[in-house]
């Protein structure tokens, strides 16, 4: 399960990033120099090669409008994880 949800943080900050830079109408670049992080890490991220540490994660949600609106999406995929019905196998 831990796989899953390792998974799941993945997909969605990935999603978050994309998202969110598209809004503001930033490169890459501009993208990485507002999470204090080199172009090449954040490129990464949005090509789903790694995930987001700990400080990016903070600085890409309070970036958003509504960040419980992110958080509350979270929430849901990991109680949807959890739910006996929900599991394959």
């Amino acid at each position: 399960m831990r796989e899953q949800m390792y998974i799941l943080l993945k997909t969605e900050f990935r999603n978050l990033a994309l998202t969110t830079r598209y809004k503001l109408g930033l490169t890459q670049r501009e993208m990485a120099e507002m999470l204090s992080m080199s172009e090449r890490s954040y490129s990464d991220i949005e090509g789903g090669k790694t995930s987001c540490g700990t400080l990016t994660s903070i600085l890409l949600i309070q970036m958003q409008d509504d960040p419980y609106e992110f958080l509350s999406k979270l929430k849901d995929g990991f109680q949807r994880m959890d739910d006996p019905k929900d599991r394959v196998g």
